[in-house]
């Protein structure tokens, strides 16, 4: 297959210069190209031209070898087995054949070279397969030609035809196989670092070296993988982030991990750092796929258990790696985005390094930095501190670090300065913020500490022209209140609610919804330590914007004001009433107003019936509580007017002497006596602190002595002022209630009724044997019954009637309902009775146990 001087074979190579080779070479090289024409497999007999091109090239290389025997000898004497990585079930050629491209490969390159800039894509095709055929035939002599042969394949691997960068990445994996590591990496290496010299892509010596690392051997690489780490993690290379050039990246190490397995160890930060830039400088989530997998696969030849595991071997030289550039760093710079990767990726191992991650913090969000590369960092705290416990405090350690997270992260960034990017600085620290408060990773007595500086910066925030930052700022001081509002001072509390008002009179309706929840909230935290009388004038303001908004247009809005002052009622009744009275006729609509007096006559006296309603094991229980007054005029808890019944003594409560009543076991006959051992009669001093300590409420059931009652009473109330929002005075006797509303307003009442109970005892049986003082007594019944009902309810001022369970009906609770007066019923001792009173009637009960059923009371 000789040709003339003036034809050109299709597969003839031709110089850059237009120079034609020699015509000997020529027909070599034709038959090579031959050789790799593609034919489907299996078509081989029917390729007489292939076949052809293979036999003569076969003959041609033992006709060469047969006369140069001696020139040949030692090679074919000591030679004959194939180099340790050639490649698996590839024929080798002939040693004349191999000798023939050896001694000729000098004069075809540059030929080869230019076929691969050719115009026509079918003939850089087939020029790509020529040179992975060449290779093959040269073997380890392809070394003397090694800066050539990567420039051509620099320029095969921009070819936009996918058939060229195939053939041509076969061709350096070949040279992988062929070529000293030593020599190869040396000069791949220098390209990578200088990739901007090339005239190729700059990916393409990525690539070859890809290629290159896949066709060599883990031993002849394993004393270059120090170098060969360093120079992937060299920020110098990465000035590229083509989506092109990361997957190159992605590929070298893809390659290392294959072939080096367990000896990528010395470079496993090295790797982890490559993995962490070709993630954070991608953007297709398809890519950040092959990342992961990557990353789970180094895990594996490191024999690690998982991502996290590797991010603890290396987390403090990643964040110092961080820490080197962090001066200059720019919204822009690759290592923000590193960051992000580390702190999404390691999870939980994350919390295990703040003392060196705070740090780099503080110093990247001082309010000198960038301000766009401020907001993303804002903006990833914020993304962390809502997952608190799987990020930042997954070792509850954050709060050893909360006050320096405060004070110098984001209190800086919270003041107010000039302009839109400082506006917008704000608004992310304020979500930053809102997020620590929602995430649990700051506890109440830390932000009880820092609440000084805190609160005067979120109050600001409140006048920001940013719809958003408001209602982080209301959100925010929802959430501050929920925390730590009972255990703010007065003097604080004063100052956070006219800010909040204001905020009620939003443009943004989302904002004016948000701070009327803060109101509410605030009415909720208001306790024992503010004082209604002395901050009355703060409650009045309160009370009077309140009710200028439940005038609103919006009924939305006016339900919502509803609600707050509902939840006001609780603080200062009295007043509410007098300001609720004074703006009904100024309303469009009084019917709010209405609901709110109505509402008033219910907890005016302190005692909405919800409060006192608490499902078995859920919420706050009610205790009620009889007690008498013995014979030194101190106070006890005894339920009946002797001693007989509950405890080892016997006699009148009223007759004996306080000495003699904590003598007794008021356990010896209960049914726990043997978990509650010698327990004595408490008085009420001390059952009422116990209460307050548990935060129950109470019902003091009294039995006589209305005068000294009251008395009792009254300064009870006074030495625990909370306990006018979370108690209620009951009697079977109107003149206790009247005596106690007339010692205290203030404090919430109620009747306490059973049908017949002058004529007959609980269980039904007449309480006389004398007929004529049984009928006596029936009519003395009835009398009675009609005034509880009629008059003594509204003479007392009570809240509630606490009615025996048997004469409780769904008409008789819609009946007092209407009077604004809570129904509850006593005693509900089964748990088909406790049902109906929560799911139907919908009212209160007392019982004598939460979770097991008693025996019936009467």
């Amino acid at each position: 297959m000789a040709f003339t001087g003036g034809e050109r074979h299709p597969f003839a190579l031709g110089t850059s210069g237009g120079q034609w080779v020699g015509a000997g070479q020529q027909a070599g090289v034709a038959v090579l190209s031959t050789r790799q024409m593609n034919a489907p497999a299996g078509s081989l007999l029917l390729s007489p031209p292939r076949l052809q091109a293979e036999d003569l090239w076969r003959r041609a290389g033992a006709q060469w070898e047969k006369e140069n025997e001696e020139d040949l000898k030692d090679k074919l004497d000591f030679l004959l087995t194939p180099p340790a990585l050639y490649p698996p079930g590839v024929e080798r050629p002939g040693l004349g054949c191999r000798e023939l491209v050896a001694r000729n490969l000098s004069k075809v390159l540059p030929a080869v070279s230019g076929d691969l800039g050719d115009w026509l894509a079918g003939t850089r095709a087939k020029t790509a397969q020529l040179l992975s055929v060449l290779l093959l035939h040269a073997e380890d002599h392809s070394t003397q030609h090694l800066q050539p042969l990567l420039a051509a394949m620099y320029r095969a691997c921009a070819d936009a035809e996918p058939a060229v960068v195939k053939s041509c990445l076969e061709s350096a994996e070949l040279l992988g196989r062929f070529v000293n590591p030593q020599v190869s990496l040396k000069l791949l290496l220098a390209h990578v670092e200088n990739a901007s010299s090339s005239s190729s892509s700059s990916s393409a010596p990525l690539m070859v070296l890809a290629a290159v690392l896949r066709g060599s051997s883990r031993d002849a690489l394993r004393p270059h993988l120090p170098r060969l780490g360093d120079v992937l993690a060299n920020p110098d290379i990465w000035q590229e982030s083509q989506q092109s050039y990361l997957e190159q990246v992605l590929g070298c190490v893809q390659a290392l991990l294959t072939v080096c397995e367990g000896d990528c160890e010395v470079i496993s930060l090295q790797l982890l750092q490559v993995l962490l830039t070709v993630r954070s400088l991608s953007t297709e989530p398809e890519f950040w796929s092959k990342v992961e997998e990557t990353t789970r696969a180094l895990c594996s030849v490191l024999g690690l258990d998982g991502g996290a595991e590797l991010y603890r071997r290396h987390m403090p030289q990643l964040i110092g790696w961080l820490s080197q550039t962090q001066r200059t760093w720019t919204n822009y710079s690759t290592q923000r985005l590193q960051l992000e990767v580390i702190a999404f990726q390691s999870g939980p191992v994350i919390g295990e390094f703040l003392p060196l991650l705070m740090p780099l913090l503080q110093a990247s969000v001082q309010p000198s930095r960038d301000p766009e590369m401020r907001l993303q960092l804002f903006t990833l705290l914020s993304k962390l501190l809502l997952d608190a416990p799987n990020t930042l405090d997954s070792q509850g350690k954050f709060c050893d670090h909360l006050e320096v997270f405060l004070k110098e992260l984001l209190l800086p960034n919270l003041e107010w300065q000039a302009g839109r990017t400082a506006a917008a600085i704000r608004t992310t620290a304020l979500t930053c913020l809102y997020a620590l408060l929602q995430g649990g990773a700051i506890a109440a007595q830390q932000l009880l500490g820092v609440q000084a500086q805190l609160t005067p910066r979120v109050l600001a925030a409140l006048d920001e022209d940013s719809q958003t930052s408001r209602l982080l700022a209301c959100r925010s001081l929802l959430t501050l209140l929920r925390l730590i509002g009972p255990d703010l001072h007065p003097d604080s509390l004063n100052t956070i609610y006219p800010e909040l008002l204001k905020r009620a009179d939003d443009s943004s309706k989302e904002v004016r919804m948000a701070a009327l929840c803060a109101l509410r909230c605030w009415f909720s935290c208001v306790g024992e330590s503010y004082d209604r009388h002395t901050y009355c004038s703060h409650l009045q303001l309160l009370f009077q914007q309140l009710l200028l908004h439940m005038d609103d247009p919006e009924s939305s809005v006016q339900d919502h004001v509803l609600d707050v002052l509902k939840a006001g009622s609780s603080v200062y009744p009295e007043l509410l009433r007098q300001e609720v009275e004074a703006a009904r006729d100024k309303q469009r609509n009084p019917f709010h107003c209405d609901q709110l007096l109505q509402v008033r006559d219910t907890t005016l006296r302190k005692t909405p019936c919800q409060r006192f309603r608490r499902p078995a094991g859920m919420g706050r229980r009610a205790w009620s509580w009889t007690w008498s007054l013995q014979l030194t005029g101190v106070p006890v808890l005894m339920h009946d007017d002797t001693v007989d019944r509950t405890t080892n003594g016997s006699g009148l409560v009223g007759k004996m002497r306080f000495i003699e009543l904590r003598k007794l076991d008021a356990s010896v006959k209960h049914r726990l006596r043997d978990k509650f051992p010698g327990q004595k009669v408490p008085t009420l001093q001390e059952a009422v602190e116990e209460c307050i300590k548990h935060q129950l409420t109470i019902f003091f059931d009294v039995k006589g002595h209305p005068d000294e009652a009251a008395a009792a009473l009254k300064v009870m109330y006074k030495k625990h002022p909370i306990l006018y929002n979370t108690s209620m005075v009951c009697s079977f006797e109107p003149k206790v209630i009247y005596k106690m509303r007339q010692a205290d307003a203030d404090v919430a009442t109620a009747l306490t009724h059973r049908p017949w109970s002058l004529s007959r005892l609980g269980d039904g049986t007449p309480r006389f044997e004398s007929p004529w003082k049984h009928q006596w007594m029936q009519a003395l019944d009835v009398l009675l019954d009609w005034a509880h009902h009629h008059l003594l309810w509204n003479l007392c001022g009570v809240s509630a009637f606490l009615l025996q369970k048997s004469f409780i009906s769904l008409d008789y609770v819609q009946y007092w309902s209407q009077r604004g007066v809570s129904v509850v019923g006593w005693t509900i001792n089964t748990a088909v009775e406790k049902q109906y009173y929560q799911d139907l009637l919908k009212i209160s009960y007392i019982t004598d146990s939460l979770r097991e059923d008693c025996d019936p009371h009467y």
